[in-house]
């Protein structure tokens, strides 16, 4: 009889500035963005070899996942052009 028994753990953090325009020039937006959070999970099975070419296992597994973001200081600014 063999058992399996894993767990896996993470962490995230992000901050992010960005500024994007139209080719044109038009449209303009700028912010930032900050994000983090905890990941984790595991796994645990059971494995019995009933004879050299039968095996019979049970399996389970589980994540959580709590990663969270914002974004602030967003700005748009769109320009026209009258001709």
């Amino acid at each position: 009889m063999a058992s399996i028994l894993a767990r896996h753990v993470g962490a995230r953090t992000r901050h992010t500035d960005y500024n994007s325009y139209l080719s044109s020039g038009a449209f303009n937006t700028s912010g930032n963005y900050d994000s983090s959070g905890f990941l984790g999970g595991g796994q645990v099975g059971l494995n019995y070899m009933i004879t050299t070419q039968v095996l019979i296992g049970v399996e389970a597994d589980g994540d959580w996942g709590n990663i969270n973001g914002k974004s602030s200081g967003c700005t748009a600014t769109a320009y026209f052009v009258r001709t």
